[in-house]
């Protein structure tokens, strides 16, 4: 009996023995499996991050490859600013017979002034009542008056003048022969700056007694059609 139990000790000690084999075997295989799974992981992982780091290399070569063609095929063009401050500037076109001339006729100096009224707006005011009125100063614009005498004159104002804001010059054709009077240009300067033109037709009379007159408007009739004007 004593014997047997010797024997069935000695079991359990192999068993025991056995079994801590048994377990070292396990936690070793277990530990292969592990390991041959962080192996493929790994290697799946580095061949992903290979896959990525090839796309963006391409990327970035077809984006170079891009701008290389660009710079090449397109021309940069010059700013619009600097084309313009090259652009020849055109100047204003000037008749040689329009413009201001002093010259000596029969001992006194006479100012010989023409001007270009081809673009300007002219309004006519001969079919308003009218009255006659000698025009002023012509011995300063005109040296043979018989030759300036019209049956039509043309009133240009000339608020600028350096001795009448209120002036109104008078034109045969393209050249001045003289003024409104002061006392009449007082009256109709400011209807005539209501109207819409650059200058007046008004009506002339011819050959009167060696006078050069002409036919302004009645104030009121002239300030009832700047009305309507």
């Amino acid at each position: 009996m004593h014997r047997s139990r010797l024997d069935h000790g000695s079991n359990q000690n192999e068993w025991k023995d056995a079994s801590k084999d048994g377990a070292s075997v396990g936690i070793h295989a277990a530990r292969l499996a592990a390991s041959s799974v962080i192996d493929d992981c790994a290697l799946t992982s580095l061949n992903n991050w290979g896959t990525m780091v090839g796309l963006f290399s391409s990327i970035r070569q077809y984006l170079k490859d891009s701008a290389a063609v660009s710079t090449r095929t397109t021309t940069p063009s010059k700013p619009l600013q600097s084309r313009q401050a090259t652009a020849p500037k055109r100047q204003p076109v000037v008749h040689p017979e329009f413009g201001i001339r002093k010259v000596q006729r029969q001992g006194m100096t006479v100012t010989i002034e023409t001007r270009d009224f081809s673009k300007s707006r002219t309004v006519d005011l001969r079919h308003l009542p009218a009255s006659d009125f000698g025009i002023q100063g012509y011995s300063y614009y005109v040296d043979n008056k018989w030759e300036q005498m019209d049956d039509v004159y043309r009133l240009v104002r000339e608020p600028l003048n350096r001795h009448d804001a209120n002036a109104i010059a008078v034109f045969s054709g393209p050249r001045k022969i003289g003024f409104v009077s002061a006392s009449k240009a007082a009256n109709y300067a400011s209807i005539l700056d209501a109207i819409v033109g650059d200058s007046f037709f008004v009506g002339g009379v011819e050959r009167d007694r060696g006078k050069m007159v002409l036919q302004l408007p009645q104030v009121s009739a002239l300030r009832e059609f700047a009305k309507r004007h």
